[in-house]
């Protein structure tokens, strides 16, 4: 009923029927956003460390298609780069062909040579020649799916002008039963055709199946080839008609346009910020780590310190009292051979029982070099004793027995013993507490 009001609206009795049509276009857009992108790549990144490499290689691409359609062409080749390295190593050429066809629409709006020299081939002019010997690739491989080789020959015909392409891709569309490939590959022919009435043929089509296109940029350019095939058969108020159809249709686009491009702004600023927080994140992480491996070293290194010096300060003490122990068994020894000298002395001078004053000063003499620190800690430790007792203290220190002592003294061995009695009470010693263990002590 659409075409047959449109057929019909140059007739006199049917001027400008065109004005009766309440037409709208409502586009159905792709929105992405920034915890799409986020979210694709987190799977990506835990399927790809989960060894799931077809997965990840799908999200890969879908993040590469993203961010071709948001503008961000170097983020998009990345990622379509990975798609393909991942597609390889896990030998899924079928996801390595259909992300080629992603690529061939990024080369194709970068026109980038740096393809033709990483794959051997010579230059070609053009502005779209990487694009277009990609293409050829992907068509030669005997595993590209015909959904995938439809959509790859529509793209060579748009680029390359291949109208044999643009033929194979037409029937393959109408083999799947693709109403909006349909639609837009009739228009594509339409336009190609010289003959007039194929060309209407093919418009007809794409009018009738106009509904179920799901680019909004192709609805203005099928309005547009109908305009023009009613203009050139003279039908000057159908063409009229959608030239306003195509002009109303270039708005909408236009207004859908600058809403996606202010869309793909904002969400490719919310990817950078949110990227540029987790780079901040992670190199203030980072600094975290290496301050905390820096204080453990620290901590570690004077651990270590305090350690070794508590282990050299442990030797050199046990050295000391090592040392001390054999100064006082040398003292011992000294103090045992004078007293040996004093008795041999006292049996050839034939004496009773006394040493004489010199000989007396003598032995303390000898003992005081020998035990400098002796009398000085006796006194510190008790400043109440007499001469006297610090000389008896000193004999007994020595190892001198009562008899020996008394010998020393000139007195007899039962006074030694109550002066040994009344020092013990002096240096209120406790009954288990050996004297001379105690005197020994502070040599």
């Amino acid at each position: 009923m659409f075409l047959d009001l449109q057929d019909h609206t140059d007739s006199a009795s049917h001027p400008y029927e065109w004005l009766r049509i309440d037409w709208q276009l409502e586009p159905e857009c792709l929105e992405y956003d920034g915890n799409q992108y986020f979210r694709l790549l987190d799977q990506a990144q835990a399927y790809e460390s989960l060894g799931d490499l077809p997965y990840a290689a799908d999200r890969y691409m879908n993040l590469g298609a993203m961010l071709y359609y948001l503008g961000e062409y170097t983020g998009a080749e990345e990622m379509m780069n990975r798609a393909d390295s991942l597609a390889l190593t896990a030998n899924l050429p079928q996801i390595a062909l259909a992300n080629t066809i992603n690529r061939a629409n990024l080369l194709a709006l970068r026109a980038s040579t740096s393809v033709r020299t990483a794959l051997g081939e010579p230059a070609l002019d053009g502005h779209h020649a990487d694009a277009i010997i990609i293409l050829h690739k992907a068509l030669s491989d005997s595993i590209l799916d015909d959904f995938t080789r439809m959509l790859a020959l529509g793209n060579l015909y748009t680029w390359d002008g291949d109208t044999a392409a643009l033929s194979q891709a037409y029937n393959l569309a109408h083999a799947f039963g693709d109403s909006s490939s349909v639609a837009i590959y009739a228009t594509y022919k339409a336009q190609a055709t010289s003959e007039t009435a194929a060309a209407k043929q093919f418009s007809d089509e794409s009018i009738a199946l106009i509904t179920y296109v799901d680019d909004p940029s192709i609805i203005p350019e099928i309005y547009e080839t109908r305009s023009h095939i009613y203009e050139v058969n003279g039908m000057s108020d159908s063409a009229l008609y959608y030239a306003r159809l195509n002009k109303f249709a270039s708005d909408s686009l236009l207004r859908i346009t600058r809403a996606q491009q202010v869309h793909a702004q904002e969400t490719l600023r919310q990817i950078a910020t949110v990227k540029a927080l987790m780079k901040h994140t992670r190199q203030r992480q980072a600094w975290w780590f290496a301050g905390a491996i820096i204080l453990i070293i620290i901590i570690s290194a004077t651990v270590g310190w305090i350690l070794y010096r508590r282990s050299l300060l442990q030797r050199i003490a046990s050295a000391r009292a090592s040392l001390d122990a054999m100064r006082s068994r040398r003292n011992m020894l000294a103090m045992q051979l004078r007293m040996k000298e004093m008795e041999r002395t006292l049996k050839e001078s034939d004496k009773a029982h006394a040493l004489t004053p010199m000989e007396h000063d003598a032995f303390m003499t000898t003992f005081a070099e020998l035990n400098p620190e002796f009398e000085t800690r006796l006194r510190e430790a008790h400043p109440h004793l007499s001469q006297s007792e610090i000389r008896l203290a000193s004999l007994i220190a020595c190892g001198l027995d009562n008899k020996q002592i008394a010998r020393v003294q000139g007195i007899r061995p039962e006074s030694v013993k109550q002066a040994r009695w009344r020092l013990r009470s002096h240096l209120t010693l406790a009954p288990e507490v050996s004297l001379t263990s105690y005197l020994r002590s502070l040599m």
